[in-house]
């Protein structure tokens, strides 16, 4: 459950900034499929924001069939797949191990 973590602090983060939320243009899931490479991180630990480049990221891919994967080089044990749901601005992630839902 661990390896889980960062991933969906990053998507947590990068939602919670309401400014961007309110300038943000709609997406429709068609705009999201294809292959997208994590370049950068953020987060915070309770004090200020924390920015790191990121080398060679995990690369998620989105299909037009509603499922996902993410594939990451430096360590396989990171691999995972599921399906996701994007409805208005709410991207949702359903992770599956092993044919079981996460």
């Amino acid at each position: 459950m661990q390896k889980y973590f960062i991933p969906i602090v990053l998507l947590l983060f990068l939602s919670c900034d309401k400014d961007v939320q309110e300038n943000a243009v709609p997406l429709n899931a068609g705009q999201l499929v294809g292959s997208w490479q994590i370049v950068s991180e953020s987060y915070s630990i309770g004090g200020p924001q924390i920015e790191n480049d990121v080398e060679n990221g995990g690369i998620y891919t989105f299909g037009l069939d509603g499922t996902f994967t993410f594939v990451y080089e430096k360590d396989t044990s990171l691999n995972f797949a599921g399906t996701f749901t994007f409805e208005e601005v709410v991207l949702t992630l359903n992770y599956i191990r092993d044919n079981e839902d996460v």
